[in-house]
């Protein structure tokens, strides 16, 4: 068997995830093709079970490439909970600078189910800022709006937590 042939069963679907990587040389039609199929894989990478050895490796990737906006977008297009609860955690897993999505993070938290909130409130909880006050003050009256309609939601405490950590971002 060539080497040729060789190459080819990595990019057999059915038994190897293969992500193409843009060089200096590829134009910008041949790379926009491949950005769904990274994200797909590293949505796998991320929740398969099977998958649960290279896990460690994507989280380090992540972290290399600044991946946040490739993360968020994997996030807002999940459906499953448990995926999007184990995305949302390989954020701060892989410490992904996300202050720039701190909007999306609130709302997230607010809208989502328990153990997605949980998720995103240390995912808030890593920012560093600065943040801009107008985006803190909007986060803050989110929260106040849902602690008031909410107060026999399990998450009531989790939201709370949330509103001191925004309270401390206008500081």
């Amino acid at each position: 068997m060539s080497n040729e042939d060789d190459s080819k069963k990595f990019f057999d679907k059915k038994n190897y995830h293969t992500v193409i990587i843009k060089t200096d040389g590829a134009n910008e039609e041949e790379t926009k093709g491949n950005k769904k199929d990274k994200k797909s894989t590293i949505v796998d990478l991320l929740t398969n079970e099977t998958n649960k050895d290279l896990k460690e490796d994507a989280l380090k990737l992540l972290k290399q490439d600044k991946a946040a906006d490739l993360l968020v977008d994997a996030i807002k297009e999940s459906k499953d909970h448990h995926k999007k609860h184990m995305l949302v955690a390989a954020i701060w897993e892989a410490n992904v600078d996300c202050k720039d999505h701190l909007p999306f993070f609130v709302d997230l938290a607010l809208s989502d189910s328990y153990e997605v909130c949980l998720e995103a409130l240390t995912v808030i909880e890593e920012m560093q800022g600065p943040f801009e006050p107008a985006i803190i003050k909007e986060s803050l009256k989110k929260t106040s709006d849902w602690l008031t309609a909410n107060e026999k939601s399990n998450k009531h405490v989790l939201i709370e937590s949330l509103k001191d950590f925004l309270t401390q971002f206008m500081q």
